[in-house]
């Protein structure tokens, strides 16, 4: 029977019979016929969801958690699809290469960075699709925890009026709120204060070595709905009586401000010193403490604060720290806010400055040659334009808004297999570039003949088997030198 179904195959058994000197035998012979139909083209597949998609993950949910559902991808003519992940934050993240469910890689601090970008690319094997994914970390409430271990000990003069500051705060840090409150408890608590804002102890009298020189006090933090606590020793020091001291001040008011620019090196004064007075004492020692005191140094003679390591104003703005001065007896404290003023960052290729991307030859114009050639911008600049240069800029185009670099016509392995062009991204005042290998992969093309059919040779009746009958009935074949030729057909036309 005819087989005439274009991508199918078709099994048909054929029995035959043969007698002879009175026996018969009969055979089955099994023909499977399969349809070559070259006109059928494979298709790219496509993610369900437009770009950039969007996933949600608590922050400290552990490794290898699901983020969401599958970023997932339909392709009419394939099954077997691939997934993989990149883009600047993909070490953050791990995805399911054969379902494309995107996995947390580790646990995530909302209060580090609240949001990510990635790219998913899906292939059938041959050609492949992108699509953006951007990430929301969501915050947790975490429990506020004082900067030093319990008990945390603090020192005082005796005679000190009310009202002073005892040593530096007993603060304490949370990681997702700013709000905290100090509350103050234990045996002794009815002999000081504590400022609810920042945990300062300070002294609710004067208080008398020879009648009690060690106090134990708790201090407790809240963030409204989690809770520390910590012990804190209070020693009282002996003073000479004869002579009152008297403690140092300083010179601003509490918050006190200062300015550095994002990017600063190491080593670098941040504003003025953060200087205090003392009319009795000219050898003054100053300390550092507070939230982000390990962000920070300062020099111990004169309160002047430094840059301990460049800052960068899109991974956090504004820090605070106490200074804490004392003459060797007394002391004062005060808060600084350090703000970070912003400086402009270009773009970069998270490639590197080569890259390659692969195109089969034939591909119709218009179509996406790999994923995009995109870059990441530090300022989260949103407004990013792509350009294309380089020697076979002309042979290609690329999507300024994306990077996405495709084809401008069908290209020829046997003519040219490898190109070279230059991308380039702006911010709008800042850059950088790109150079990008395209390589032609060879897709096999069938022969054709060198002459229109019905073609016509002529041999003159009478010619003797095997000569030559005109010239040679030729094919041509792009990508092939060895080529096969069969006779076929009803009957041989002579012209005579």
């Amino acid at each position: 029977d005819d087989v005439d179904n274009a991508g199918d195959q078709r099994t048909a058994t054929i029995s035959h019979a043969v007698t002879g000197y009175g026996t018969a035998t009969a055979a089955a012979v099994t023909v499977t016929a399969t349809d070559d139909d070259e006109a059928t083209t494979n298709q790219a597949p496509t993610f369900t969801e437009t770009s950039p998609a969007t996933r949600t993950v608590a922050e400290n949910t552990p490794s290898g958690q699901n983020v969401g559902n599958p970023v997932s991808a339909v392709d009419p003519d394939s099954s077997g699809l691939t997934y993989s992940l990149w883009g600047l934050d993909q070490a953050s993240f791990a995805i399911v290469a054969s379902s494309g469910q995107l996995l947390t890689g580790a646990a995530l601090d909302y209060e580090s960075k609240n949001s990510y970008r990635v790219t998913v690319a899906v292939s059938d094997g041959s050609l492949s699709d992108t699509i953006t994914v951007d990430v929301s970390v969501t915050d947790v409430n975490e429990a506020p925890s004082f900067n030093e271990a319990s008990p945390a000990a603090r020192t005082v003069a005796e005679n000190t009026p009310s009202g002073q500051n005892i040593g530096f705060p007993v603060s304490a840090t949370d990681p997702d709120s700013s709000g905290l409150f100090y509350t103050l408890g234990g045996p002794d608590a009815a002999s000081f204060a504590i400022v609810s804002s920042n945990g300062q102890l300070r002294t609710s009298a004067a208080l008398d070595y020879e009648s009690k020189a060690s106090y134990q006090v708790e201090v407790t933090v809240s963030d409204g709905s989690l809770s520390d606590a910590i012990t804190v020793n209070i020693n009282v020091t002996d003073v000479n009586e004869a002579v009152a001291n008297q403690a140092p001040t300083f010179t601003e008011t509490s918050p006190a401000a200062r300015t550095v620019a994002e990017n600063t090196p190491p080593g670098r004064n941040i504003g003025n010193p953060v200087s205090a007075t003392d009319p009795d004492s000219s050898r003054l020692t100053y300390t550092l403490g507070g939230t982000d005191a390990a962000s920070f140094a300062i020099r111990s003679r004169n309160g002047q604060l430094r840059t301990k390591a460049p800052l960068d104003y899109e991974t956090k703005r504004s820090y605070q720290v106490t200074v804490t001065v004392s003459d060797g007896s007394l002391s004062d404290t005060i808060t600084v806010n350090i703000n970070v003023t912003v400086a402009n960052k270009p773009p970069y290729f998270a490639e590197g400055s080569l890259t390659v991307r692969t195109v089969a030859e034939n591909t119709p114009a218009g179509q996406n040659i790999g994923f995009p050639v995109s870059a990441t911008d530090p300022d989260f600049a949103t407004s990013l334009t792509y350009t294309l240069g380089g020697t076979d800029a002309a042979a290609f185009t690329i999507r300024s808004r994306n990077g996405q670099l495709r084809t401008k016509a069908p290209l020829d392995y046997e003519t040219k297999s490898s190109y070279t062009v230059e991308v380039t991204v702006s911010d709008g005042s800042l850059g950088d570039t790109i150079t990008v290998n395209i390589n032609v992969t060879d897709v096999s093309e069938a022969p054709t003949f060198t002459e229109t059919s019905p073609t016509v040779r002529t041999v003159a009746e009478n010619t003797p088997s095997g000569r030559k009958v005109g010239k040679a009935v030729s094919a041509t074949d792009p990508d092939s030198s060895v080529l096969f030729y069969t006779l076929g057909g009803p009957a041989v036309t002579v012209q005579v």
